[in-house]
């Protein structure tokens, strides 16, 4: 059974989600920084449950707002992208049917959990495509911005329950990979853009 040690890398995820989010906001980036606050939310939850050691009572909260609240944050963090690719998206209307597609993923996951995994994989994956696409001063950033996308998607695959390393050297790397993904999507952005 997972012991105290696994809310460590839970809170470095917190950190990171507090210092995204709170840098997102004052870029007027709404949707993205609430998305990054769900993923901390999440994160925060493993830190309650893990540093209580009340692993099985929160189990199933925790498992909720990790599909939900990742589904959820991810689609918001996407859309923030999609209105700065298409000019057309940044209308009041147009934040408001993203924002309520956003929510209404989020409640599919909630009452469809299998859900979960393939929508995000889908928006991870689009959301790798936007980060091609948004406006940088070169195409190293352009690149750049990608791969930092494309972190959570090799994390997924590769870290997230390996059957190469131990349970918990799994779980610490997967959870500060996430944070280092947090970053970089702050950063992605933040970064300077094409005037």
């Amino acid at each position: 059974m997972p012991g105290p040690h696994y809310a460590l890398s839970e809170a470095v995820l917190v950190v990171a989600a507090l210092w995204a989010a709170l840098r997102l906001f004052r870029g007027g980036y709404m949707l993205a920084s609430v998305g990054v606050v769900l993923f901390g939310l999440a994160a925060a939850m493993g830190v309650w449950r893990f540093g209580t050691n009340s692993i099985d009572e929160w189990a199933s909260v925790h498992r909720m707002l990790s599909l939900s609240g990742g589904v959820l944050g991810l689609t918001l963090i996407v859309a923030e992208m999609l209105r700065l690719c298409i000019p057309g998206l940044r209308s009041q209307r147009a934040l408001a049917g993203l924002v309520a597609g956003s929510i209404g993923l989020g409640v599919i996951t909630l009452l469809q959990p299998g859900t979960a995994t393939p929508l995000f994989l889908v928006f991870l994956n689009i959301g790798i495509a936007l980060a091609f696409m948004l406006p940088a001063t070169s195409r190293n950033d352009q690149l750049a911005g990608t791969a930092w996308f494309a972190i959570f998607l090799l994390n997924v695959l590769l870290i997230r329950r390996s059957p190469l390393l131990e349970a918990g050297v799994s779980w610490h790397l997967y959870h500060l990979l996430i944070a280092l993904w947090i970053v970089g999507v702050a950063w992605i952005f933040l970064r300077p853009q094409k005037s």
